[in-house]
């Protein structure tokens, strides 16, 4: 997730005005209650809806490389 400088919570740079996942003055300072929110849940839905076409995969695909136990989770998904 990235954080702005207002306390905003946001999926991803790409999204964040548009699907803020709550602000964290207003819970508190406690970013595992934005984390848990109705908010954050809408906005993870809307990304498993695959509603999101990020511009940024190459960044994924770097981190899976690097990343030898989710490369392996990969190969399991493509596979079975």
């Amino acid at each position: 997730v990235h954080l702005n400088a207002y306390g905003d919570v946001w999926p991803c740079c790409i999204l964040g005005y548009e699907k803020s996942m709550g602000n964290l003055r207003d819970y508190g300072y406690d970013f595992m209650k934005v984390w848990r929110s109705k908010q954050a849940d809408g906005v993870r839905k809307y990304i498993k809806q695959k509603n999101c076409y990020c511009p940024l995969a190459n960044i994924s695909y770097t981190n899976m490389l690097c990343n030898p136990r989710y490369m392996l989770k990969v190969i399991r998904n493509i596979l079975f």
